[in-house]
């Protein structure tokens, strides 16, 4: 017997009114299409944050045939912001969340009804596939030694089998491009955190990440369900070294804000370790990869050893009270 709940799907944006007429379209029939074949109802709520370009003048174009297609506007700058704007003022009482950029697959939502009606679970996370922009370079190995986060890009591809979380030593959580979770949670423990996320075009990443710490943390599982898909463009700067730098020193600065540990001497251990430990072993091995000319290595302990001095620096910010420069960062 499937059950009857009501969706929100919850799509924060920023300035990318040229990506989003075609997903708006796909999300409305594909809305249109489960809505006669299941006892659901579904709302599209689209939050804008402070954009810039025409994302509101299509997004009420869209409204004047869609009646369930909501549009709100949230002024305070990042993602993490708007989603919890969107939580706030959803009428679901589960939340689909999706990024602003992505391709969904055919079935998606469809499989994502499936998922509820035949999963206990509150809180889930789907596949998510890159569309690389051009040929994946050779230094970008998401699997096996010296292979790097499948976050960056991001990717979320942990196979077909369809299992709690956390899957592996780095793929504990789903994220946010793809995940659905039910309100009640938000309520139970809280939104987003603000001072983690994406707040324009930079930020500190892991908002999804550090909220599913605290689920798993609460006892409250989280399911991977790899047949709803969705597919994330990665543009070619996204994969440039460049870009890669900057994820990881930033990504160093959200593990440790993130937090969770009552002792400052468990910090204290943390900063030690990484600056009389980590930072001489990811030496070592970008010495090796110099030697032997292997590229791969080489930039995997670079990035490495950046992402040690993105937490020593938040750890010293922290330890001496110095205020953020902006609301993240």
């Amino acid at each position: 017997m499937q059950k009857q709940f009501y969706l929100t799907i919850l799509l924060c944006t920023y300035n990318r009114a040229k990506l989003l007429k075609p997903l708006l379209e796909n999300l409305i029939k594909q809305v249109n299409k489960v809505e006669k074949q299941n006892n659901s109802n579904i709302e599209i709520l689209l939050i804008d944050n402070n954009s810039s370009d025409e994302t509101k003048e299509i997004t009420l174009n869209f409204q004047k045939n869609c009646n369930f297609l909501r549009y709100d506007f949230e002024s305070r700058q990042g993602l993490a912001k708007a989603r919890n704007k969107g939580i706030e003022i959803s009428k679901g009482e589960i939340i689909i969340f999706i990024d602003d950029d992505i391709v969904l697959d055919e079935n998606w939502l469809a499989e994502i009804i499936t998922s509820i009606n035949k999963y206990p679970y509150k809180a889930f996370g789907g596949k998510v596939i890159p569309l690389w922009e051009k040929e994946k370079p050779s230094y970008i190995n998401l699997h096996g030694p010296f292979s790097l986060s499948q976050k960056i890009f991001p990717s979320h591809d942990n196979g077909e089998k369809e299992i709690c979380y956390p899957i592996s030593k780095e793929e504990t959580n789903p994220i946010g491009a793809n995940m659905w979770i039910y309100k009640e949670l938000f309520i139970k423990f809280g939104g987003f955190r603000e001072d983690l996320g994406r707040v324009g075009y930079g930020g500190i990443p892991c908002e999804d990440t550090e909220f599913c710490s605290r689920l798993l943390k609460n006892k409250e599982p989280i399911f991977y369900y790899p047949k709803a898909i969705v597919y994330h463009p990665v543009s070619s700067y996204r994969m440039s070294i460049e870009f890669i730098k900057s994820w990881h020193y930033r990504n160093g600065i959200s593990t440790v804000r993130k937090g969770g540990r009552g002792f400052i001497i468990f910090d204290f251990i943390r900063f030690v370790l990484r600056l009389f430990i980590y930072i001489p072993f990811f030496i070592f091995f970008y010495f090796i990869g110099l030697l032997t000319f292997n590229k791969t290595v080489k930039l995997w302990s670079e990035f490495k050893l950046i992402r040690v001095l993105g937490q020593l620096r938040e750890f010293l910010r922290i330890w001496l009270k110095i205020p953020l420069k902006d609301p993240t960062f």
